[in-house]
């Protein structure tokens, strides 16, 4: 009898055993080799971008500039190769960028014109953190090939000082925009500190002035009327404000049909417009709400309230995909584009972007597609001291998803 239960308990323990390892070993089976990465370290920014020959492409920040055509994966024909960036640091055009600083944000517009935030480094904190000192606005015209500094409209440099703090995702959020994929659509906003007038006090206070970035110029916007600004025509209807715009979407009212640029102090804004369809809705994230407002709603509708702290949203066909301060998350879509129920990350998407990880930015180069079918970005931090957790910093930077390789890897 006793040689029973042991027996029994034996392979009692084995089972469990073999259950738990079925989990542990599932999510070994979805790890990969890491591939050479061109772009390493803490990218802060994705910006959309068309060129004078109408061909798309994609820049990212982290200290320098680098670009990747996209024009095949944004019209349908995903990526059958990784790679392909040029930058100062690939050597093949040496004199590429011309610029003084650490460049950490970037962010295109309209007029095919590209803007980027420059820190002026003076330090470096016990943790490794950079230090700013100021940071100043540059501009280009000519695809990156040359910077000059950004003027307010009274001719002087778009120039602030810091305080000293670590760059960061907060850093760099004063310089935003709509990164629509329909050319039309994207602007350019830049947000500094600023004096605003406060109506019940009847006074000035500090606050921050909103201005849109256009010909090298930053031209205060100069009102507050719900955080919206009309595409052509009115007076700017934003502005002087004791709130920090850091966010800015592109949506057409249905009843009206006119266009708008709503303006939020959430971390991340964007659509499910497409480059051949308008926008039906916005999705907005901040802290552990996701919103989203269609285009006949009067206000935003919490969709989820119990997420990670959101960081980015990528809006596919069928779904988003969350960055959070945790790794990447899943959120269908129904067919009005309404976010719902929590989805199955595809491929390698858990164990590459997890819960160690920051994920700052994930991008779509085709929001028409459904997940898993187009071409995608996204960025790594590792969350807190990576010493304390089971994060590496070998895995910092831009990765990316390509249908023909089906998982996740360094790009």
């Amino acid at each position: 009898m006793k040689k029973f239960f042991i027996s029994s308990f034996a392979v009692f323990v084995l089972s469990l055993f073999m259950s738990c390892q079925g989990v542990i070993f599932d999510e070994i089976n979805k790890e990969v080799a890491l591939e050479g990465s061109d772009i390493s370290g803490e990218v802060l920014s994705i910006a959309r971008f068309t060129d004078s020959e109408n061909k798309e492409f994609i820049f990212v920040a982290c200290g320098t500039v680098f670009k990747k055509n996209v024009d095949s994966a944004a019209k349908g024909t995903p990526s059958s190769s990784k790679g392909n960036w040029i930058g100062e640091k690939k050597g093949e055009e040496e004199d590429w960028v011309t610029y003084e600083g650490y460049m950490s944000s970037i962010i295109s517009n309209n007029k095919k014109e590209l803007y980027a935030l420059s820190f002026d480094i003076q330090s470096v904190d016990s943790e490794g953190e950079n230090l700013p000192q100021s940071y100043t606005l540059f501009w280009s015209s000519d695809e990156a090939k040359s910077w000059n500094t950004v003027k307010y409209s009274d001719g002087s440099e778009v120039k602030v000082v810091t305080s000293g703090t670590s760059i960061g995702a907060d850093g760099v959020r004063c310089l935003f925009g709509t990164n629509a994929p329909q050319l039309a659509h994207r602007r350019a906003f830049f947000t500094a500190p600023g004096k605003y007038y406060d109506t019940e006090e009847e006074k000035e206070k500090d606050g921050f002035n909103v201005y849109m970035l256009e010909g090298g110029v930053a031209t205060r916007l100069d009102s507050v009327i719900d955080s919206e600004l009309p595409v052509d025509g009115e007076k700017s209807e934003i502005a002087a404000s004791k709130y920090k715009y850091i966010s800015a979407a592109y949506l057409k009212d249905t009843d009206t049909d006119t266009g708008k640029y709503y303006f939020s102090t959430d971390t991340t804004m964007t659509t499910n417009e497409t480059y051949n369809t308008e926008a039906t809705c916005i999705y907005s994230g901040a802290d552990t709400n996701l919103k989203y407002r269609m285009a006949s709603d009067t206000e935003y509708k919490t969709a989820r309230s119990e997420m990670s702290s959101i960081l980015s949203i990528a809006c596919q066909s069928d779904c988003l995909l969350i960055g959070t301060e945790s790794g990447i998350q899943k959120i269908l879509l129904d067919k009005e584009g309404k976010p719902g129920s929590t989805g199955t990350l595809l491929y390698n998407a858990g164990s590459a972007l997890s819960s160690y990880y920051e994920i700052h930015n994930v991008f779509a180069v085709d929001p028409s597609k459904p997940d898993g079918t187009g071409d995608l970005y996204a960025t790594l931090t590792v969350k807190g001291n990576p010493s304390n957790s089971n994060a590496s910093t070998k895995n910092e930077g831009l990765w990316a998803f390509y249908k023909f390789r089906e998982h996740w890897n360094k790009e």
